[in-house]
C-alpha cells in the first residue's frame, strides 16, 4: 500500500498545480476584459467594420453578406 503513495502525492501535486494556473489565467482574463476602455471597444467595430468594407470592395462578399455583416456589427 506505501508504493502507491509516492505516485498518488505525485499526482495531487500536480492536479494542485493545475488548478492553481487555472485560477490565476482566469482572473488575467477576467482583469483584462473589464479593464478594457469603452473607446477601445468602439475602435475594434470600426475596424472590423472597415475590414467588412475592404472585403465588400474587393468582391470577397457580396452585398447581401455585407448588410447582413454590418447589422450584426449594429451598423445601420
Amino acid at each position: 500500500m506505501t508504493g502507491m503513495m509516492g505516485p498518488m502525492m505525485a499526482f495531487m501535486v500536480l492536479l494542485c498545480g493545475a488548478l492553481i494556473a487555472l485560477v490565476v489565467a482566469a482572473i488575467a482574463v477576467i482583469i483584462r476584459i473589464l479593464g478594457r476602455r469603452p473607446d477601445a471597444r468602439r475602435a475594434d467595430r470600426n475596424s472590423a467594420l472597415e475590414t467588412l468594407r475592404e472585403r465588400y470592395a474587393r468582391g470577397e462578399i457580396n452585398e447581401a453578406e455585407y448588410r447582413e455583416r454590418r447589422r450584426v456589427l449594429g451598423v445601420e
